[in-house]
């Protein structure tokens, strides 16, 4: 449901204006309503527009610049999600609300630039062991070679690693290289992954440009050791660059040690900063919605009905009694914001709902209507005891892991994953319930391996394989979901005339009128067309046609355009009804890939293969079973039954209220 609003007005002398503030963000039950203040209307009531003081807009642009330092050092923070709701990060922010704002900045300054130093030196080192690193595969390639062997002073040597190539051998680059020196080389490599050779290449210093030219020629580039390593003999620059590699780990560890330390003692100080500079910055935003004369201040919003004395009990503990809250009527103030209250059932189906605006305060909440006919559409559409029961493991899971989250979040009281994991386990129960009780109509246990087992329908199979009764079969479900439609489209007509009864809306209630006798006066003439009713449905059909020409002939008066569109928006309902035929569509390529399965199977000669194949088609066609029906069932929803019915436009209720509070 709809939670009932009450608006109300706070006014009280100007002295007690922050005070005021403070205690309504402290309350955090008020959501505030701008008040329009048109130039007549501020000359004639002395009225004007709340603003801040040099002091507040100085200590605002300061709050704003720290608040982006301290949300720069929160984000590099590990443990931020475990200390939310943490009763030490509550002991913190108190003591940091109470602070004033040059003290606040002052210290958050002093963290930021802690851990920017800390930021910093990480990346310092981080791209000294970049630039070095590019060099370790080439050392670590190396190093055995230098380790494993001599290497004659008098000799100059180069390390390369170059790709197997059928031109280049071995041997033949040994010959190269020996009729480049007169036979005074060395030679030494090693395989690496990847058809890769890395190897050791000794010459006399004076053959040095020969042998590099050589090597360019051969498409082996030597390796290009870092510029302060280069003036000294291979073996000795090649220990450096390891011990250098070494040496810069080594800090990064320690240095990250010092990060964890860091961020261990002052993680808590860094959050309640944070949310008392966003609960500061929040109070002078909202100081442009209030106005005031020259001796006093006056506040209006909306609460939840009943919220009143509560809210004014604490207005007269923290302001004084000079402060005072009287109700106000919601037509002066607009439209009161929209807050969804429904029981734990239903209310699990909210999130269903988030991707559409939300519905007009005052009108029907269409909450309870999805977790009405949702499931059971889904239910319709899969059909089968086998795969509903393992959705009803796959919910018990789930609604398992939600409470293991809640209880890991120690009593926090923002558990929002948690809460959304929860309901959406009580929506997937919902689904597989229903999914069970039609298996049970249709006799459908992962498709015909009920049949074989004795399980008979209450009702009627879907898909009869070899039966004379096939055609009728599909009819029936097609009618079955055919009357789905018709009874939902119906009932959400009916809503909309609630809604615009409640809106005191005349046009669109006879309209929606109109719409539900046209639709009776097409199904009883059909219907007796084709047969399937009785005699008396033809004077039920002339009846239901004389109230739609009487509601036609009533809206064109008043509306003609309105009217004489009648017609066709009766034949646009028929076809919303029509397009519950889906589910039809949808439950028989479901049993007819579950009975692909039993078919496969028996087509096996190996057992083994057998139990493979009908796995992994059951497993299919579950997942299909499950994609399907919730895409085509919140369709079905959301366009042609809210259509009906749905008054769109309302805004969130969002009451002031503080970050911190929502733990202190």
């Amino acid at each position: 449901m709809i939670t009932p609003m009450a608006g109300v007005e706070i006014a009280g002398p100007l002295r007690l204006f922050d005070r005021t503030v403070m205690a309504i963000q402290e309350a955090g039950s008020l959501h505030i309503e701008e008040i329009p203040l048109l130039e007549e209307q501020s000359q004639e009531a002395n009225l004007r527009r709340i603003r801040l003081t040099e002091a507040q807009a100085r200590d605002r642009q300061s709050l704003e610049e720290v608040l982006r330092l301290l949300e720069e050092a929160v984000a590099r923070l590990p443990s931020a999600k475990a200390l939310a709701g943490s009763p030490l990060l509550a002991a913190e922010y108190r003591k940091w609300e109470s602070q004033p704002p040059a003290t606040l900045a002052s210290a958050a300054r002093i963290l930021h630039s802690r851990v920017r130093a800390l930021v910093r030196r990480e990346r310092n080192l981080a791209d000294d062991l970049q630039a070095l690193s590019v060099y370790e595969e080439v050392t670590v390639a190396l190093a055995p070679l230098v380790e494993g062997h001599l290497l004659p002073p008098e000799l100059e040597f180069v390390g390369v690693v170059f790709e197997k190539q059928p031109h280049l051998s071995a041997a033949l680059l040994e010959k190269e290289m020996s009729a480049l020196t007169a036979g005074r080389f060395r030679y030494f490599q090693s395989s690496l992954r990847g058809e890769r050779v890395a190897a050791l290449v000794g010459f006399p210093r004076e053959r040095d440009p020969e042998v590099r030219e050589f090597l360019g020629r051969s498409g082996i580039s030597p390796m290009a050791l870092p510029r302060y390593l280069r003036g000294k003999p291979f073996e000795q620059a090649l220990a450096a660059l390891e011990a250098d590699l070494s040496g810069l780990r080594s800090k990064q560890e320690a240095l990250a040690a010092q990060s964890r330390r860091f961020f261990e003692e002052n993680g808590l100080q860094l959050l309640a900063m944070r949310d008392a500079c966003r609960d500061l910055l929040a109070r002078y935003e909202a100081y442009g919605k209030f106005a005031r004369t020259d001796y006093a201040f006056l506040v209006r919003g909306w609460l939840v009905t009943g919220g009143q004395e509560a809210l004014a009990a604490r207005l007269r503990e923290q302001a004084g009694p000079a402060v005072v809250l009287r109700p106000v009527r919601a037509r002066s103030m607009g439209h009161p914001p929209v807050l969804l209250d429904n029981p734990r059932p239903i209310g699990a189906f909210e999130p269903l709902l988030s991707l559409l605006p939300l519905p007009q305060y005052g009108s029907v909440d269409p909450t309870k209507f999805v977790a009405t006919f949702f499931p059971p559409m889904f239910g319709l559409m899969l059909g089968d005891i086998g795969y509903g029961a393992i959705l009803a493991v796959g919910a018990a899971l789930l609604w398992l892991l939600g409470s293991r989250r809640k209880r890991a979040m120690g009593g926090s009281s923002r558990p929002a994953k948690a809460r959304l994991v929860r309901r959406l386990a009580v929506v997937l129960g919902a689904c597989a319930f229903f999914t069970i009780a039609f298996g049970v109509v249709f006799g459908e246990l992962f498709g015909s391996l009920g049949h074989e087992l004795g399980l008979r329908p209450l009702w009627r199979e879907r898909f009869p394989v070899g039966s004379a009764h096939l055609a009728g079969a599909i009819l029936s479900y097609l009618g079955l979901a055919v009357g789905v439609g018709a009874l939902q489209i119906v009932f959400g007509l009916v809503l909309g005339v609630v809604n615009a009864r409640r809106f005191g809306d005349r046009d669109l209630a006879v309209g929606n009128l109109a719409r539900i006798a046209g639709i009776f006066m097409l199904a009883f003439f059909v219907g007796r067309l084709a047969g399937v009713l009785p005699p008396v449905f033809t004077w039920l059909g002339l009846g239901a046609a004389a109230a739609f020409l009487a509601l036609m002939a009533v809206q064109t008066v008043h509306h003609p355009a309105h009217g004489l569109m009648l017609p066709i928006e009766v034949l646009g309902a028929v076809g919303n009804i029509l397009s519950y035929a889906r589910i039809m569509a949808i439950g028989m390529a479901s049993v007819v890939l579950a009975l692909l399965a039993s078919i496969l199977a028996r087509l096996m000669d190996n057992a083994v293969l057998a139990v493979v194949v009908v796995v992994l088609v059951h497993s299919l066609n579950l997942v299909l079973g499950t994609i399907d029906p919730t895409i085509q069932g919140l369709r079905l929803q959301y366009v042609e039954f809210f259509s009906k019915f749905l008054l769109t436009g309302g805004k969130r209720f969002k009451p002031f209220r503080k970050i911190g509070g929502e733990f202190a």
